[in-house]
């Protein structure tokens, strides 16, 4: 026999001792956690075996450095026609939800010949 309980459009079923089942999380919490961490709550009374969850997520920091690396590849289509790409690209500064970004390096080769692009950049970003 298992409770399930509510927690911010997400379900955790929460195991007894006679299921002995896994704890699942549904998606949008664990979303919740990677993105900015949070604390998890749980309250269990022994005399009924009740128990309550309660997961309070933690506010974005209001400043932070990153480190996180990206390393992708891909196709373009534009007027100039197809293009390979791959590119390198590393998150830098973060306040509340803007990101400072940089892309040291991002190479382009035409598919159909011509030729071939180098580019270098920053972004800022705002993430939801």
């Amino acid at each position: 026999m298992s409770a399930n309980l509510a927690l911010e459009q997400s379900t955790v079923d929460v195991p007894t001792k006679e299921s002995r089942a896994p704890v699942e999380v549904a998606l949008d919490a664990a979303l919740l956690v990677m993105k900015n961490g949070g604390t998890t709550i749980t309250k269990i009374d022994t005399a009924t075996g009740e128990t309550s969850t309660v997961f309070r997520p933690n506010e974005a920091p209001w400043f932070a450095f990153e480190r996180k690396n990206y390393l992708g590849a891909g196709v373009e289509v534009g007027t100039s026609g197809q293009k390979a790409v791959v590119y390198y690209r590393r998150d830098i500064l973060r306040v509340k939800d803007i990101h400072l970004q940089v892309k040291p390096a991002e190479i382009k080769v035409p598919i159909d010949g011509g030729r071939l692009e180098i580019n270098a950049g920053a972004y800022v970003e705002y993430r939801w």
